[in-house]
């Protein structure tokens, strides 16, 4: 939440509305007392893209890096190991680690 005067609001609008176009509100202050709160409208037409922003913005989201999907991608497409014999899956688990994969 941004917190702006009277003055600063009057000389920079445009700046501020783009900000509340992005997700965050505005508090404008007359001599330090607030007076008028400008926050973004419930718009169903946002983007993915742009909540996913306004997600980030706000801290609640950590958009994560090409590298890290390609890694994920790699660990949820190795097959589960299988058993050999008469070998339970504790048995498998413990030679995994062992083998340190």
């Amino acid at each position: 939440m941004k917190t702006v005067t009277i003055t600063n609001t009057k000389n920079h609008l445009s700046a501020l509305l783009n900000f509340v176009r992005h997700g965050e509100t505005i508090i404008i202050t007359d001599r330090k007392q607030p007076i008028a709160q400008i926050c973004p409208t419930q718009n169903k037409n946002i983007s993915s893209n742009d909540k996913l922003s306004i997600l980030e913005k706000q801290g609640l989201l950590k958009r994560s890096e090409s590298k890290s999907l390609k890694k994920l991608k790699e660990i949820i497409d190795l097959a589960p190991p299988k058993s050999k014999g008469n070998s339970s899956i504790i048995d498998a688990l413990l030679k995994e680690r062992a083998e340190g994969i």
